[in-house]
Protein backbone atom coordinates (compact mmCIF):
# COMPACT_ATOMS: atom_id res chain seq x y z
CA UNK A 1 0.00 0.00 0.00
CA UNK A 2 1.25 3.38 -0.90
CA UNK A 3 0.48 6.33 0.97
CA UNK A 4 0.04 9.37 -0.41
CA UNK A 5 0.67 13.38 0.61
CA UNK A 6 -1.93 15.58 -1.38
CA UNK A 7 -0.74 19.72 -0.99
CA UNK A 8 -3.80 21.99 -2.19
CA UNK A 9 -2.09 24.91 -3.44
CA UNK A 10 -2.92 28.35 -4.15
CA UNK A 11 -3.66 28.16 -7.45
CA UNK A 12 -6.10 25.36 -6.80
CA UNK A 13 -3.75 22.67 -8.37
CA UNK A 14 -3.34 19.79 -5.62
CA UNK A 15 0.96 18.36 -5.15
CA UNK A 16 0.40 14.82 -4.84
CA UNK A 17 3.56 12.92 -3.27
CA UNK A 18 4.13 9.44 -2.30
CA UNK A 19 5.62 8.53 0.59
CA UNK A 20 8.58 6.97 -1.18
CA UNK A 21 9.26 9.92 -3.81
CA UNK A 22 10.06 8.45 -6.92
CA UNK A 23 7.71 11.80 -8.85
CA UNK A 24 5.62 14.37 -7.38
CA UNK A 25 2.26 15.02 -9.65
CA UNK A 26 -0.10 18.17 -9.57
CA UNK A 27 -3.56 17.46 -10.30
CA UNK A 28 -5.49 20.45 -11.71
CA UNK A 29 -9.25 19.54 -11.44
CA UNK A 30 -10.39 22.24 -13.96
CA UNK A 31 -8.72 19.82 -16.55
CA UNK A 32 -9.04 16.68 -14.69
CA UNK A 33 -5.36 16.20 -15.50
CA UNK A 34 -1.95 14.84 -13.97
CA UNK A 35 1.08 16.41 -14.72
CA UNK A 36 4.64 15.34 -13.50
CA UNK A 37 6.76 17.86 -11.45
CA UNK A 38 9.80 15.27 -10.93
CA UNK A 39 11.13 13.84 -8.04
CA UNK A 40 12.46 15.42 -4.71
CA UNK A 41 16.00 16.20 -4.79
CA UNK A 42 17.28 14.54 -1.05
CA UNK A 43 14.07 12.66 0.59
CA UNK A 44 13.73 9.14 0.64
CA UNK A 45 10.68 9.00 2.75
CA UNK A 46 8.36 11.49 3.33
CA UNK A 47 6.58 11.93 6.48
CA UNK A 48 4.50 15.75 6.43
CA UNK A 49 4.00 18.11 3.71
CA UNK A 50 3.25 21.69 4.89
CA UNK A 51 1.56 24.46 2.95
CA UNK A 52 3.48 27.62 4.10
CA UNK A 53 2.24 31.07 4.17
CA UNK A 54 4.51 31.73 0.68
CA UNK A 55 2.79 29.21 -0.97
CA UNK A 56 5.90 26.38 -1.11
CA UNK A 57 5.31 23.22 0.87
CA UNK A 58 7.60 22.55 3.06
CA UNK A 59 8.72 18.20 3.16
CA UNK A 60 10.48 16.52 5.92
CA UNK A 61 10.89 12.84 5.81
CA UNK A 62 13.32 10.25 7.17
CA UNK A 63 14.90 7.13 5.28
CA UNK A 64 14.52 5.09 7.86
CA UNK A 65 11.21 6.15 8.21
CA UNK A 66 11.97 5.63 12.88
CA UNK A 67 10.68 8.71 14.08
CA UNK A 68 14.37 10.54 14.62
CA UNK A 69 14.94 13.76 12.62
CA UNK A 70 15.99 13.53 8.80
CA UNK A 71 16.05 16.23 5.87
CA UNK A 72 13.71 18.74 4.72
CA UNK A 73 13.31 20.27 1.51
CA UNK A 74 10.54 22.77 0.07
CA UNK A 75 8.89 22.61 -3.22
CA UNK A 76 8.22 26.14 -4.61
CA UNK A 77 5.17 26.13 -7.28
CA UNK A 78 7.24 29.06 -9.01
CA UNK A 79 9.77 26.53 -9.89
CA UNK A 80 7.76 23.96 -12.00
Amino acid sequence: MHLLKATLLADGTVLVTPCTVEATELYDSQTDMFSRTGPMRRLGNINTATLLMDGTVLFVGNSDNDGCPGDAEVYDPKDR
